[in-house]
This record gives C-alpha cells, sequence and structure tokens, in this order.
C-alpha cells in the first residue's frame, strides 16, 4: 500500500494512519520521527487501520476500539 497518498485521503482514520506510515516531513522539514517514534506494534496496528472501509471504521468507533469525530466535544 502506498501511504504517501495520505493528502488525498477523506476518512480521518485512515488519513492519520497513512501520514504516519509515509515518512512524509514536518511544514518546518523535520521528520515525523521528531515528535512520535513508533515502535513494532504501532506500525502494525497503524497498517491495519489504514485498511479498514469507511464502514469497518465506524463499526469499530461504536464498540469504542478506534476514536470518534464525537470524542473530541
Amino acid at each position: 500500500m502506498n501511504y504517501h497518498d495520505w493528502k488525498s485521503e477523506q476518512n480521518p482514520v485512515r488519513r492519520m494512519a497513512k501520514r504516519l506510515l509515509s515518512g512524509d516531513p514536518l511544514k518546518d522539514g523535520r521528520p515525523l520521527s521528531d515528535l512520535i517514534e513508533l515502535d513494532e506494534r504501532t506500525r502494525k496496528e497503524l497498517a491495519f487501520e489504514a485498511t479498514l472501509t469507511d464502514q469497518q471504521i465506524e463499526m469499530l468507533q461504536d464498540l469504542g476500539y478506534l476514536p470518534s469525530p464525537d470524542d473530541d466535544e
């Protein structure tokens, strides 16, 4: 899977997962790893999240396994 297409991703869960896995630098040129270091388990979880469909994401959000947009309020 090409994680560098995160900018065109509409689903926020897949977008963030792909962005973290992409290795794209931050706006100031620093690598994202300066802010967050991903261990192997986290990389696997992000790779899983990046492949989920919208329906699967909604179901996991309803079950509390993934954050939902309502959690921000």
